[in-house]
This record gives C-alpha cells, sequence and structure tokens, in this order.
C-alpha cells in the first residue's frame, strides 16, 4: 500500500494538466525581408523582430517568424495558422483587416536617381523622370499613385534597387535605410552614383498588425504592448534597436 500515493499523482496527472505539462502559447507571424530592420539573415532577425520577439516572451507567448515576399505575407496573415505580420504602415483598408500596436519605427520615404531629385511638384517630376518603381503592395501615399507616373512593380526592396541600377526605371521610392542597405552590396563607385532626394515624401510608422480574425486577437495585442512596456521599463527596448540608431521611446498605452 505504500505506492498509492504514487500511483495517484501519476493517475491525477494524467487526468488534468500538470505544472510541468504547461507550455507557453506560440504564434506565427508572417513577414518580408526588410533590411536592415528584419530580414532572414539577420541577427535575431534583426532589431524590430528582436524587439516583437522579446516582447511577447515576456508576456509568456512564444513567437516565430516567417520570411516571405510582402504580398505573400499579406495572404499568409489572413490565414488562421498566422496571428499577423510584424511590421505594417498604417492604412485605412489595413484598420478593417487589423488591430495595430504602438508605433515601433518610422520609415522615411525618398526617391532615389542617378541625378539630384529637387522637384517638389510630383506631377511635374513624372514629366521629367516618368519611369518609377515600387513594390507591390506597400500602402504609398495615394498622391503617388496620382501623379502619372509609369509604373513598374517588382516583389522586394532588393529588387527595386535592382530596377534602377539596371536602368529600367528613372527612379524609385523607398525607405531611406533600407536602400542604403542594398546599396552597401554594390560597389563603392555604384554607391556614390545614387542619390536620395532631399525631400522625405513621407515619414510611415511601422505597427505589429494582429489579424482581428485571430482567437482573443485583442487580448494578445495587449500582451504585446504590456511586453513593450516592461522592456522600456528595463531599457531592454533601446538596447535591442541601438543598431538602428532610434530615438529614445515614448510612453505607450495598453488598447
Amino acid at each position: 500500500m505504500k505506492f498509492l500515493p504514487w500511483i495517484f499523482a501519476v493517475m491525477l496527472c494524467g487526468s488534468v494538466a500538470c505544472p510541468a505539462a504547461e507550455t507557453k502559447p506560440q504564434i506565427r507571424l508572417a513577414s518580408s525581408d526588410y533590411q536592415p530592420y528584419y530580414g532572414p539573415h539577420a541577427a535575431q532577425h534583426g532589431p524590430l523582430a528582436e524587439l516583437i520577439n522579446t516582447a511577447f516572451a515576456s508576456q509568456q507567448v512564444e513567437s516565430s517568424i516567417e520570411f516571405m515576399t510582402w504580398s505573400e505575407a499579406l495572404s499568409k496573415a489572413q490565414n488562421p495558422a498566422y496571428a499577423g505580420l510584424v511590421c505594417g504602415w498604417d492604412h485605412p483598408q489595413r484598420r478593417q483587416q487589423y488591430l495595430f500596436s504602438s508605433p515601433l519605427y518610422y520609415n522615411e520615404l525618398r526617391f532615389f536617381a542617378y541625378q539630384k531629385i529637387r522637384e517638389r511638384n510630383l506631377s511635374v517630376l513624372a514629366t521629367q523622370l516618368p519611369r518609377l518603381g515600387l513594390v507591390k503592395d506597400y500602402a504609398y501615399p495615394d498622391r503617388v499613385h496620382q501623379a502619372g507616373f509609369a509604373i513598374t512593380i517588382v516583389d522586394t526592396d532588393q529588387a527595386l534597387l535592382a530596377l534602377l541600377l539596371q536602368h529600367k526605371v528613372d527612379l524609385i521610392l523607398s525607405d531611406s535605410a533600407t536602400t542604403q542597405y542594398w546599396l552597401q552590396q554594390q560597389p563603392p563607385a555604384t554607391q556614390l552614383q545614387i542619390q536620395p532626394s532631399q525631400q522625405v515624401l513621407a515619414r510611415k510608422s511601422m505597427h505589429l498588425l494582429i489579424s482581428k480574425s485571430y482567437p482573443n486577437a485583442r487580448q494578445l495585442l495587449q500582451q504585446f504592448e504590456r511586453g513593450l512596456q516592461q522592456l522600456e521599463k528595463n531599457g531592454r527596448w533601446a538596447q535591442i534597436l541601438t543598431p538602428l540608431e532610434l530615438p529614445k521611446p515614448v510612453r505607450h498605452q495598453l488598447r
């Protein structure tokens, strides 16, 4: 009879979840390769990916990121197996499908060309440099599409720069840091030839996007926001994003 307590414990663990058997909630996020912010070959998948994963981990949520083109990521994020997107720009149409986190970073969109761009009127610029390269499904300002450019669409930012380098377009519109990242893979002489516009056409905030159709989506976003607050408070936020030379983050509010 001395073995009865042990037998009872085994039976109990078989009928209910024992503490040792508990596992963290796991979520999958879709993402594009958007260096230097995040990408499949970067350490910890890049600063913003590390920030997102660390914020979730602080709330006992295990997040994994799968990389693909942005168009594929938008499609995958509608699959019930995915919680959402690593980062996206704010746009009214996306607000219908996703819950948005607090801003994690800001992109600065500029034109890049083989010559200096001083013209600020987009319609005039479209007559001077008519062939424009863009990335598929990016939420560019509407006025870009309305200016009269002959637009060529590609799937990635790396391919976008290749359009310009191969003279298939006259200019491209992209984030400054992303273009510089891919430009640094080119010979120094090529790097010096490409000129960014002085004008920042748009400053776009980057957010974690949680699909509204995902189970307990709002609760998941609240967990993420609490994680961000914790990382800000203990200094990990600034430490993680040091490679991007971010300004000190502002305090966030739960949504």
